[in-house]
């Protein structure tokens, strides 16, 4: 179950706004722009990449851009936003967050975008995108990560391979446990509310196409 508790937004609101309703409206400003921003061109590139009809693709890049807040789910950012500890405004119990102490302010803070960055191959991976077949860098699901990770200006080396299977053992910054059930809630609710896209068995996007994609789901 999503926890609504879990903050995406406090700057100038009234009231902390959740995560999970800054990924939706994300989607939702990425599909406008698909219809009314990008040219016929870039459309049908997209479309040729992911090979899927039009409308699938539309919904498979909604949901790209839905998640590129996803690493907000991490212990210090939402301590950062809600000026507290999460255990301490009931997040899923005290217990589930001392569980993850590794994931608290003795191993330092990452960026949101790094989190999503990390977090998210696992996460498409688990939502039927291709996990094996060469190199890590040649997944789409890797180089979708790479494409939301850069989603403030600053683009991410390859993933580390680990990313694939458990990426906090190499990034306990991201909370595990109940963390990492979240942030996989998340993702499955987005994709739940787009009406469950397609996992594109596409190899990684061309550089055109990835430009064209990074337009659409980045700065949101």
């Amino acid at each position: 179950m999503v926890d609504t508790r879990l903050c995406g937004k406090s700057e100038e609101l009234a009231k902390p706004y959740p995560v999970v309703g800054h990924l939706v409206d994300s989607a939702m400003v990425c599909g406008s722009v698909w219809d009314h921003v990008l040219a016929e061109g870039q459309r049908s590139r997209v479309v040729e990449a992911l090979g899927v009809d039009v409308l699938e693709a539309r919904r498979i890049v909604m949901f790209w851009a839905g998640l590129h807040d996803l690493g907000k789910i991490i212990p210090s950012f939402q301590r950062m936003l809600l000026k507290a500890r999460p255990a301490r405004s009931g997040f899923l119990g005290e217990a589930a967050y001392a569980h993850d102490r590794r994931a608290d302010s003795t191993v330092g803070r990452i960026r949101h975008e790094s989190a999503t960055h990390a977090a998210l191959p696992q996460l498409l991976a688990r939502l039927g995108y291709p996990a094996a077949g060469g190199r890590p860098a040649k997944l789409l699901a890797v180089q979708v990560a790479q494409i939301l990770g850069g989603h403030h200006g600053r683009y991410p080396a390859d993933n580390d391979p680990r990313d694939l299977r458990n990426p906090c053992a190499r990034m306990p910054e991201l909370g595990s446990g109940a963390w990492a059930e979240q942030r996989q809630q998340h993702a499955e609710a987005l994709y739940e509310v787009l009406g469950r896209p397609a996992a594109p068995n596409a190899c990684a996007l061309s550089p055109t196409t990835a430009v064209v994609v990074a337009g659409m789901v980045n700065r949101l």
